[in-house]
């Protein structure tokens, strides 16, 4: 295993909080990083690079998950279905999607996916931890080789009702709960680490989205000398943004994080690799979004050749997409 130098901070957390760790960890191990060069202790420091395993033929995988979740999808009416990015099963009114570029999975009852009601008094917010947890365990068979899940946020849901000559009140209508992955101890960053799980306010299971690959082998580790330095990436950040036109006299950076980047949901990828994010978000009165920028840890430049390769291999996909969406009308006029 790497020698992390304290940079596996999840189990660290978990033995004081067992509750949701949102970005803590991430952020830990972004300080215990600096500390590392402050001190001149980085020279211990080695941190892995995978290869992620393959996503394999989506729609093997469609049929395969649609038998290991038959007690959640309704068999009435089986309507498959595929597009540029995904494949599909619809069954009544729920749906399970495959995405074939990174292997997601996403499960939603449509009949009550954001169409909930609000009950009497929802339940306590452990109760949904401990059904998405048996869920995640029973259910969801998620990849364990070379990963591990920690509670990361829970989220509610809510709608606002008012009736006529009376002040707008907000009621529940449904909750997500996300964990989140690690490896190595480290945590995942980016959208792509993430098992969220939706619940009906009764506690019923209404969706999930599954995210994370399974580990495959280290295809070389980084350390010492290779590792780039916290304040060297802050300020190459700094630079691309105001290369982009950015402001940055109108922001504030609010976050720093490390760990190991997934990148999003229908995003190709093949390796992963630390990875240093900021956020900087806009100062009060300035009109703008909060930014979320990263930064491979690393100066290794075959380790960033293949970082590359799969950042130019997802650009080509998104250009490809826009391309097909905004495909011309070829057919000839009346």
């Amino acid at each position: 295993m790497p020698r992390l130098h304290g940079l596996d901070t999840v189990d660290r957390f978990r033995a004081e909080d067992p509750g949701p760790l949102g970005d803590a960890p991430a952020q830990l191990a972004f300080e215990a990083m600096a500390d590392a060069f402050a001190d001149g202790s980085v020279a211990n420091i080695e941190l892995a690079v995978y290869r992620l395993e393959p996503v394999g033929n989506a729609d093997q995988t469609l049929h395969q998950r649609t038998d290991e979740l038959s007690d959640l999808l309704d068999r009435a009416a089986t309507r498959p279905g595929h597009d540029q990015e995904s494949t599909w099963t619809m069954l009544g009114a729920s749906e399970l999607r495959i995405d074939r570029n990174s292997g997601t999975e996403r499960f939603l009852d449509w009949d009550r996916f954001h169409h909930g009601d609000p009950i009497a008094g929802p339940l306590a917010d452990a109760h949904y931890w401990s059904v998405a947890g048996d869920y995640l365990e029973d259910a969801l068979l998620t990849p364990t080789e070379g990963i591990d899940l920690y509670p990361y946020k829970i989220r509610h849901y809510w709608n606002a009702v008012a009736e006529q000559g009376r002040t707008a009140t907000e009621e529940m209508y449904q909750v997500a709960v996300a964990f989140n992955a690690t490896i190595d101890g480290m945590p995942v960053i980016g959208s792509g680490s993430k098992v969220s799980i939706h619940l009906a306010l009764d506690g019923t299971i209404i969706g999930h989205e599954l995210s994370t690959r399974r580990v495959g082998d280290a295809i070389t580790t980084i350390g010492g000398d290779d590792l780039l330095h916290p304040e060297a990436a802050h300020e190459a950040i700094a630079r691309r943004l105001t290369e982009r036109g950015v402001d940055m006299a109108q922001y504030r950076w609010t976050r720093a994080e490390l760990g190991y980047l997934r990148l999003g949901r229908s995003s190709v990828q093949d390796i992963v690799a630390p990875h240093y994010a900021f956020v900087a978000e806009p100062l009060e009165g300035v009109v703008g979004k909060k930014l979320l920028e990263v930064i491979p840890a690393t100066t290794r430049p075959d380790v960033l050749a293949l970082l590359e390769r799969d950042f130019t291999e997802e650009g080509a996909r998104k250009q490809a997409l826009m391309a097909n969406a905004a495909a011309p009308d070829s057919r000839p006029s009346p």
